[in-house]
C-alpha cells in the first residue's frame, strides 16, 4: 500500500465524523488503519504532535449490517468475461467478504467527469451531475455528491490521479481501491452460523476482512468477550501456520506475501476453550493476473506508477545522525544536561505485559516492562514559524497548515523528541532509535486538553555515542529530551527523567 494511498484512505474521516454527528451508525463505529503492531513510533515525523492510538481508514460511510440482513449473491459469469475487461466496469466478488455490505463498484474518471457504477446484479448506472451540484444515481436517486467532494477533482486530481475506483458499500459508502484489478475472486470467506453470546459475528467479520479489502475495524469488547483471545492464523499450502495475537484496538494484519498462501483465519478462543473461527481461503489460480493476464485497460494502478516514478527520480537519502543537528547547542553527546531545563511530568507509570488502556480503548503489549510518561500538552501554532526542513538529526519534526485557496503554508510549529541515556554525572552517553525495526518506542496523545503520552520500553536498544563503553550505557538512566517552538532559535527545551522502578 502506497503512502499516498493511505492518505486517500484517510480522506473520508471528515465525512465519517459528519455521519456520526447526525446519528448514522457508520460514523460511530471504530475504523482503523493498517498500523504496525504493538510498539510503534506513532508520531511519524512530528515528534510531540499527538497521534491517535488508532488511525482512520478511508472507509467513508461503511454501515454495519445486522445479523439478520442478507448479503446479495454474486453476479453470474464464467470468471473471465465477467471481470477481466476493466473497461467494462466489472463488479467484485461478493463471496470474498460477507458483511462488507458490498453493493457495487464505482469507476470515477475525473478527466471526463464520468462516473460509472456497476451493481451486484450486473446493471450499469452512469451517475448524473444535476443542477445544484448533486451527483445522482438515476436509478436509485442516491446522491453521491458529498462523497465526491472528498475524493473528487478538487481534491484527488491535484495529487496527480486521473481515475479512481471505489467499492460501494451499504448506505452509499465508498472504499477506495488502489489497484483496480483487486476484484477479490481469489478469496472465499465462510462465517459460522452461530457463535457464543459475547461474539458479534457480523462485526468480527468486518475485522477479519482487512487483508482482503484493506479496510475494516479494530477488535474491541463489543465484538468479543473481554477475556477472549483473538488471533490471526495465516496458513500456507505446505501446512505451516503463522499465528499473531490481535490486541483490542488493532486490525488484523495485511498479508504481504501471498506466495503459497492457503487461507487466513480469525480465531476467537474463550477462557473456557471454546473456539470460533472465520476462514477465508485463497486460490492463486483465480487472481486477476493468473486468470486474465496483463491489465491493458485504462483503469490502472496509478499509485504504483507514481511510486515507481518517484523512486526513479528520488535523491539519495541523506545520512541521518543523532544529537548532531540544531539541538546539539543544547543537548550534546558526552555533555551534561542543563539542570535548569529539567521539567516535571504530568504523571509517570510503570506497566508490563498486556495492558488495557481504557482511555484509548485498546490493549498494549508492554512486554517485560515500560514506562508511560505523560508530558504537558503543547498545541500552540505560530504565524512566524520555521518550516520543518528534514533535519538529518533524528528527533526533529513539525507541522503546518495550508491556505486552501493559495496553497501557501499558514501557521505551524517545530518540535523535537528523543530518548537518551545519562550517566551518574548527568552527561548524555547514548540514545535509542525511535525508528528501529524492533518498535521499541511509542508515542501518542489524546485530545488537546490531554497530556501527551510517551511510551518508553525497557527493551529499547541502547546505542552508545562518543567513547561511551557498553558498561557505562548499560547502567545509564533514560531521559526524554523535548523541544517546541516557532523556530530553532525560539525553541523551548526541556528534559524529563524516566522512572524505571
Amino acid at each position: 500500500m502506497s503512502d499516498l494511498g493511505d492518505m486517500i484512505r484517510g480522506a473520508g474521516d471528515a465525512h465519517a465524523a459528519a455521519l456520526g454527528a447526525r446519528g448514522d451508525d457508520a460514523g460511530t463505529m471504530r475504523v482503523v488503519a493498517s498500523i504496525r503492531r504493538r510498539r510503534v513510533f506513532r508520531a511519524s515525523a512530528t515528534g510531540l504532535v499527538a497521534a491517535a492510538a488508532v488511525g482512520a481508514l478511508g472507509m467513508t460511510a461503511m454501515a454495519a449490517l445486522g445479523p439478520e440482513e442478507s448479503v446479495p449473491a454474486a453476479p453470474t459469469g464464467d470468471g473471465v468475461n465477467a471481470w477481466c475487461d476493466l473497461d467494462d466496469y466489472p463488479v467484485p466478488n461478493v463471496d470474498a467478504v460477507p458483511y462488507y455490505g458490498l453493493e457495487g463498484r464505482l469507476y470515477a474518471d475525473f478527466t471526463t467527469e464520468t462516473y460509472m457504477l456497476r451493481t451486484l446484479d450486473g446493471e450499469l448506472h452512469q451517475l448524473e451531475q444535476v443542477e445544484g451540484g448533486a451527483l445522482l444515481d438515476p436509478v436509485t436517486e442516491y446522491d453521491y455528491s458529498e462523497l465526491m467532494e472528498i475524493y473528487g477533482p478538487d481534491g484527488v486530481v491535484e495529487w496527480g490521479l486521473d481515475r479512481m475506483v471505489f467499492d460501494v458499500t451499504t448506505q452509499g459508502g465508498l472504499n477506495y481501491v488502489e489497484d483496480p484489478t483487486d476484484l477479490y475472486y481469489e478469496w472465499t470467506t465462510v462465517v459460522p452460523d452461530e457463535a457464543p453470546e459475547e461474539i458479534t459475528l457480523y462485526m468480527l467479520a468486518q475485522v477479519h476482512q482487512y487483508p482482503i479489502v484493506h479496510t475494516g475495524y479494530g477488535v474491541d469488547a463489543t465484538m468479543v468477550g473481554e477475556e477472549d483471545l483473538v488471533e490471526q492464523i495465516v496458513t500456507r499450502t505446505d501446512g505451516t501456520e503463522e499465528t499473531t495475537r490481535i490486541l483490542f484496538g488493532e486490525p488484523t494484519g495485511e498479508i504481504e506475501d501471498t506466495t503459497d498462501l492457503a487461507s487466513v483465519t480469525t480465531r476467537v478462543t474463550s477462557p473456557e476453550g471454546e473456539v470460533t473461527e472465520i476462514v477465508s481461503t485463497y486460490d492463486a489460480s483465480q487472481t486477476y493476473e493468473a486468470k486474465c493476464g496483463e491489465n491493458t485497460s485504462e483503469w490502472q494502478n496509478e499509485m504504483a506508477a507514481q511510486d515507481a516514478e518517484a523512486s526513479a527520480s528520488a535523491e539519495p537519502e541523506r545520512e541521518v545522525a543523532y544529537l548532531d543537528g540544531p539541538e546539539a547547542e543544547v543537548f550534546a553527546c558526552r555533555e551534561p544536561l542543563d539542570p535548569d531545563l529539567e521539567a516535571e511530568t504530568v504523571w509517570e507509570e510503570r506497566r508490563s505485559g498486556i495492558y488495557y488502556d481504557e482511555e484509548q480503548a485498546m490493549q498494549i503489549d508492554y512486554g517485560d516492562g515500560a514506562t508511560v510518561v505523560a508530558l504537558p500538552q503543547r498545541s500552540e501554532e505560530f504565524e512566524d514559524y520555521e518550516q520543518y526542513d528534514g533535519y538529518t538529526s533524528k528527533g526533529w519534526g513539525g507541522a503546518y497548515g495550508y491556505d486552501p485557496e493559495t496553497g501557501e503554508p499558514t501557521t505551524g510549529y517545530l518540535d523535537y523528541l528523543l530518548e537518551v541515556f545519562v550517566d551518574e554525572d548527568g552527561a548524555i552517553v547514548g540514545y535509542s532509535d525511535p525508528w528501529s525495526d524492533d518498535d521499541t518506542f511509542n508515542v501518542w496523545g489524546g485530545g488537546l486538553s490531554a497530556p501527551t503520552q510517551v511510551h518508553v520500553f525497557d527493551s529499547a536498544e541502547r546505542i552508545a555515542c562518543g567513547d561511551t563503553t557498553d558498561e557505562e550505557i548499560a547502567v545509564a538512566t533514560p531521559v526524554l529530551l523535548t523541544g517546541y517552538g516557532a523556530s530553532v532559535e525560539t525553541m523551548e527545551w526541556a528534559w524529563y527523567e524516566v522512572i524505571q522502578d
